[in-house]
C-alpha cells in the first residue's frame, strides 16, 4: 500500500486494534528501557498507575494537568479534517455546518 492511499483495514480495527497495539508497543519499549537501566518495569508501571489514579488527589492532579492537552487536541482536530478545508475555488469552508 502506498502512502496516502485509503486503508484496507475495517473501521473497527482502526478504532480499537491499532490504538491497543500502539499502547502495547509503547509499554514494551518503555519496559525494555526501564529494565536496561536496572529497574523493575512492573514496579515502575504500578507506581505510575497508582500515582495517577490510585487515590483521589492523584486523580484530581491528573485531570487538572491533562485538561489543557485535551482542549488543545479538540481545538486542532476539527480544522485538520479534510471535509473542513477551505475550497480554493469557492473561497469558503466546505463543511455544511459553516455554510
Amino acid at each position: 500500500m502506498k502512502f496516502g492511499q485509503p486503508s484496507t483495514l475495517p473501521r473497527w480495527a482502526q478504532l480499537t486494534v491499532l490504538p491497543a497495539l500502539n499502547l502495547l508497543a509503547a509499554l514494551l519499549v518503555t519496559g525494555f528501557v526501564t529494565w536496561m537501566i536496572g529497574e523493575n518495569p512492573w514496579e515502575c508501571l504500578q507506581l505510575l498507575i497508582h500515582g495517577a489514579f490510585g487515590y483521589g488527589e492523584g486523580t484530581g492532579y491528573t485531570l487538572f494537568y491533562t485538561t489543557s492537552y485535551i482542549f488543545a487536541g479538540l481545538a486542532v482536530a476539527p480544522p485538520s479534517m479534510p471535509a473542513c478545508s477551505i475550497s480554493a475555488a469557492k473561497a469558503r469552508p466546505t463543511w455544511p455546518a459553516w455554510a
